[in-house]
């Protein structure tokens, strides 16, 4: 690992033309976690004397517009974070549909036709306890993605968007969108982002994994998303965050007698979570998935 790090920022640093004082003061440009960095430790870095930890060389390559996957070649497989994430994907919640037949779209929420959208605004207000706006829906910046099966049933759902990584928590609220400043890769001009998953369930495992790919594939294509925001709703997601990735807990829903997400041995309708997009990025079960998530995301759609 500390060889291929090293030849990475050999590379780079020919590429750009940049000494090596030069790479650092970019590197503080980009993120203030670099503010230590000097000279003596950058210098061993590139001869391959050390390297610092994954999630921190995945932030250099992405500070510098390079491909992490290059480093997932060498990543060992964490047998206790692959049960993890069995559990979190493998559930089936609607046993009565099978994946024989289902037809994704990604539309904006306004553009969905009346049917659809009704069932997504019941689904997230009366099973995942969320409260959703009209103005959230009219938002020309954030996107609904739904699967249906051939019969018509809603088997999976994602609305997301993007927000400032400053976004205060309240603003998250999705009851309270009319305030949360959402926006677009293209606007954000480089600033520093948050993906906010703001509704998601999928009830069989192939429009999981789908909807899993979709967040790692834009998280790993664009650097400028420094976190993802999620609402977890299934103890299992919440875990499998938890133990492989850097987990903040920004709120929590109602309180429930059982079920839902169990944090310091109480339960939740849901738990609203920031994970940082590198410790997520380096993750032993998430890394090996890295340079398969186009290829996955396109034999789904090729399957559907």
């Amino acid at each position: 690992m500390s060889l291929l790090f090293a030849q990475y920022l050999q590379e780079m640093r020919k590429k750009h033309k940049f000494t090596q004082q030069q790479a650092i003061d970019h590197l503080l440009e980009v993120d203030i976690a670099f503010d230590k960095l000097d000279i003596t430790t950058y210098s061993r870095w590139e001869r391959g004397v050390t390297a610092p930890k994954l999630a921190k060389q995945l932030m250099i390559i992405r500070a510098f517009g390079g491909d992490i996957t290059a480093l997932m070649q060498t990543t060992k497989e964490d047998t206790k974070l692959t049960l993890e994430f069995e559990r979190a994907i493998n559930d089936i919640h609607y046993p009565y549909v099978i994946e024989e037949k289902l037809l994704p779209e990604v539309r904006s929420p306004s553009e969905a036709s009346s049917p659809i959208m009704s069932r997504v605004l019941s689904f997230t207000e009366h099973y995942l306890g969320l409260e959703v706006s009209q103005e959230l829906l009219n938002n020309p910046n954030v996107i609904l993605s739904t699967i249906i099966d051939k019969t018509g049933h809603l088997v999976a759902h994602s609305l997301y968007s993007f927000v400032p990584a400053d976004t205060p928590n309240e603003q998250l609220e999705p009851a309270n969108s009319h305030t949360c400043p959402f926006t677009t890769i293209e606007k954000s001009q480089g600033l520093p982002l948050s993906l906010y998953n703001i509704s998601g369930y999928a009830s069989l495992p192939s429009p999981r994994v789908a909807m899993f790919m979709n967040t790692l594939d834009i998280i790993k294509k664009h650097p400028e998303v420094k976190y993802l925001i999620t609402n977890c709703h299934r103890h299992s997601v919440y875990s499998l965050y938890d133990a492989s990735a850097e987990v903040e807990i920004l709120s929590r829903g109602e309180r429930l007698k059982d079920g839902g997400v169990k944090v310091f041995g109480k339960s939740y309708r849901y738990v609203r979570i920031r994970v940082t997009a590198e410790s997520l990025l380096a993750s032993k079960v998430v890394s090996p998935l890295l340079p398969d998530t186009t290829p996955l995301l396109d034999a789904f759609k090729r399957q559907t």
